[in-house]
């Protein structure tokens, strides 16, 4: 509990490791992308598992919930799927082009999922369509700790690690540098835009900055 800091359930899931977790905004209902290839959403507050989602192959390396809480987005190494929710109609299956999606990250207003690989896909949720692909300057998206992407589509820009000690803006549209902002020694971990992209959080193994 955020109150008072209880621990509300115990969750036991099959012999197989966690790789990703998601909590859906707009429910009780959590997913888990596990390694097994499948991703599983359980109600916590009832210790109950709801379903078991299948198609992923290789482990699911990332899964996340739109802003509304009716798609939830999972990724493996070969593609993307796209699951209605609660509806579970049969996914939509994203192809990246560029290799293995890393990271999954959804615009505010949850219609455009950007999948992180070197580069940022950008799919309209409408069409299922593959709006744009954009290099993400030199380096691409650093991929060895996650959250480490953070896209804030009304001002067209992402941020993300470089070599895990600094920060960089990137132009959404252009993948041009706008800024790169040096961190201190300590690896820098993840960054999130607050929700109106006026801020941006980083942290790292040690403290948080905004």
């Amino acid at each position: 509990s955020s109150d008072d800091g209880r621990e509300l359930a115990t969750l036991t899931l099959p012999n197989a490791a966690i790789l990703s977790m998601a909590t859906n905004p707009v429910s009780d209902a959590i997913a888990f992308g596990l390694r097994d290839s499948t991703v599983r959403v359980w109600n916590p507050m009832t210790s109950e598992p709801l379903v078991i989602l299948r198609g992923n192959l290789d482990g699911v390396r990332h899964v996340s919930w739109n802003n509304d809480g009716t798609l939830l987005a999972a990724t493996s190494p070969e593609s993307t799927r796209l699951f209605d929710w609660p509806a579970r109609t049969n996914p939509v299956v994203l192809k990246s082009q560029y290799g293995t999606v890393r990271e999954l990250v959804w615009s505010s207003d949850g219609k455009s999922l950007g999948a992180c690989t070197e580069h940022l896909d950008v799919w309209q949720r409408d069409q299922n369509a593959l709006q744009r692909s954009v290099v993400l300057g030199s380096g691409g998206i650093e991929q060895t700790f996650g959250p480490s992407v953070s896209w804030c589509e009304k001002s067209h820009t992402v941020a993300t690690r470089r070599e895990l000690t600094k920060l960089v803006l990137l132009d959404d549209q252009t993948g041009e540098l706008r800024l790169e902002i040096p961190h201190d020694c300590t690896k820098l971990r993840s960054v999130a835009f607050n929700a109106d992209g006026t801020r941006l959080v980083t942290s790292n193994y040690r403290s948080t900055t905004a």
